[in-house]
């Protein structure tokens, strides 16, 4: 008897991982909303069609949606939500107050979220022009909860921090945010000496004090006197937990052509400083050979870049390469022609798509392959760096795992990564029984590096969820550490919008890929008394248990089965990649074994 109740804890604890595996629906079509006396329609703003939510380092969500029912208009059916706080609640509302606006000011359009991990908010949004005043030409902003209450930090027609007085912001663009709730944007300028050679910039709001990090017009650092920056490309700013700022720029001025008008720079140590120019000579490789046109860069948690390059100078079958930082200066870390593993035979990388590099040197990125065997049916895919080693992830032409034989990856887009070096991304399908209605899906690696199928059009989302998944958007292209929106927390869970058939649609967020604590019933990423207390107030609990009610092994009770699990779990949290063992505290432990002794005692029944 011993022995089968020993192998079945065995057995559970070797399961436990895929059992509390779950889809998480934040919201759905038709739930009531928060804040509102209407219920969601669209998981989305409806004007701007289906897109992704964002999701913080706990877990929680932000996201725009369209309600319909009671009480609602054309002039108020769009909002913003966020679990920030810790529950679901209403950020702001078409037709409702803008705060810190104009009094009686009302928002007329607020989406494109970015959540920290204390819950704080940024994006940029429009208020309703004929009210209080308001009119199209100062009517957006940026607002922002990372100082505390959310407000405005920037208006249009408002004066521009740091430029001569008379200078005002004239439109805005999507703001980052990192996790002390420091925020940086892309604006446009006009007013009082602005031309179309000094119309752009870049500012953050640091300490509550909003400051120019960088001017069209102004001189460029690390340039030669009388070059000055031109403009700034249409990617976000990036922004980390230290504060610091990268972003892409043209030049113009002295000596400025074709050939050497756009370079990249980060601000470390309160000054910006020039990482890479067009036209310099390139880090690492051989004498003659230049940089030439950049990607956007990817800047992690240490204030170093990763970047791809052109690279004139060189040979055609080695012009392109990926850069990494380390300790501020470049070096190549993946060149064209370079072996491609797990490609074809004789398969070399061609070119290359943005990277994304965390603060653990990880580089992923998506490229095209080249040689003799590739095709346009295997000329893509996506690969790791780890540890100085090239990974193949997903490769065009491949199986796609959790998918039927036959069924191959065909194209890939909005790759993420986060702070652990797991991947996830949406891909598009082609092979045995693909149509257009169940032709793409959601994957992520897990913290092993094993591939996983998230969601897939053409099915449901679980067992217990209805409907036909037409649609999958994640916000992928961030690395976790650069301010940017994410769809991928560093826990491995993913939030995504599903569309399904019928018109409905969720949000939701899955823990696939998440390390497994199947005992820490709060989820606080931790296995303590806490999570002991929840399971002994719902033992006994025989159907329709979740793991929030004590459900360790995924069986829909509460049972000893889930204390012994429990058990083998205290102490543990999940700390980076993996769970660690922690020494819990005197009191904690001492209280959880005198808990499990009387609870495991009182099982007993008396020997005659």
């Amino acid at each position: 008897m011993l022995f089968r109740q020993t192998l079945a804890v065995v057995l559970a604890i070797h399961l436990t991982a895929d059992a509390a595996a779950a889809i998480r629906v934040v919201a759905a079509s038709g739930q009531s909303a928060p804040g509102s006396t209407g219920t969601f329609l669209h998981l989305y703003h409806s004007s701007d069609g289906p897109s992704a939510p964002v999701i913080n380092g706990l877990g929680r969500t932000a996201f725009a949606a369209t309600l319909t029912g009671s009480g609602v208009t054309a002039l108020d059916d769009t909002g913003m939500w966020s679990e920030g706080g810790g529950a679901l609640a209403l950020v702001g509302r078409e037709g409702f107050a803008a705060p810190t606006g104009p009094a009686g000011a009302l928002y007329r359009r607020l989406a494109n979220p970015v959540l920290n991990d204390s819950g704080a908010l940024a994006y940029a949004g429009t208020m309703r022009e004929g009210v209080a005043g308001v009119t199209v030409d100062d009517n957006g902003g940026v607002w922002s909860s990372g100082g505390g209450a959310l407000g405005l930090i920037a208006r249009e027609r408002s004066q521009a921090a740091g430029a001569p007085a008379g200078v005002e912001f004239a439109t805005m663009i999507d703001p980052t945010m990192n996790a002390s709730g420091q925020s940086t944007f892309r604006a446009t300028l006009s007013g009082a000496g602005v031309t179309a050679t000094n119309d752009d910039g870049v500012w953050s709001q640091k300490q509550g004090l909003l400051g120019l990090i960088a001017r069209a017009g102004n001189a460029a650092p690390g340039t030669p006197a009388g070059v000055n920056y031109l403009s700034f490309t249409t990617e976000l700013p990036a922004i980390n937990d230290a504060g610091n700022v990268a972003f892409r720029a043209l030049l113009t001025g002295t000596g400025v052509s074709g050939t050497n008008d756009s370079g990249l720079w980060v601000e470390r140590n309160g000054a910006l400083a020039l990482v890479a120019r067009e036209g310099a000579p390139a880090a690492g490789v051989e004498v003659g050979v230049n940089y030439g046109v950049f990607s956007p860069p990817s800047l992690n948690a240490v204030g170093q870049l990763a970047f791809v390059a052109t690279l004139p100078g060189s040979v055609n079958s080695t012009n392109v390469a990926i850069f990494a930082e380390s300790n501020n200066v470049p070096a190549v870390a993946v060149r064209k022609g370079a072996a491609a593993p797990g490609g074809p035979a004789g398969a070399v990388f061609a070119n290359f798509t943005s990277p994304l590099f965390n603060s653990a040197n990880d580089l992923a990125f998506q490229a095209t392959l080249s040689g003799a065997a590739i095709t346009a049916a295997n000329n893509d895919g996506i690969w790791t760096k780890q540890n100085g080693t090239l990974a193949p992830i997903a490769l065009e032409g491949t199986a796609a795992p959790g998918t039927s034989a036959g069924i191959l990856f065909s194209a890939f887009n909005e790759v993420a990564m986060n702070a652990n070096g797991q991947v996830a991304f949406l891909g598009t399908l082609t092979g045995t029984g693909i149509t257009a209605a169940n032709d793409s899906g959601l994957w992520a690696t897990t913290g092993s590096g094993e591939l996983r199928l998230v969601a897939r059009e053409g099915s449901t989302l679980a067992d217990d969820l209805a409907g036909t998944v037409s649609g999958l958007y994640f916000a992928g292209g961030s690395n976790n550490e650069d301010g940017q929106r994410s769809g991928f927390n560093d826990r491995g869970e993913i939030a995504f919008l599903a569309t399904n058939a019928d018109g409905t649609s969720r949000i939701v967020v899955s823990d696939l890929v998440a390390p497994q604590l199947p005992a820490d019933f709060n989820n606080d990423a931790f296995v303590d008394g806490g999570d002991l207390l929840i399971w002994q107030r719902n033992l006994g609990m025989a159907t329709g248990a979740t793991k929030a009610n004590g459900d360790a092994d995924g069986d829909h009770d509460v049972d000893a089965a889930d204390l012994a699990l429990w058990k083998g779990g205290f102490g543990v949290t999940v700390a980076s990649s993996s769970s660690v063992a922690a020494v819990p505290e005197p009191s904690s432990a001492a209280v959880a074994v005198i808990l499990v002794a009387g609870l495991l005692g009182r099982g007993r029944r008396p020997s005659r």
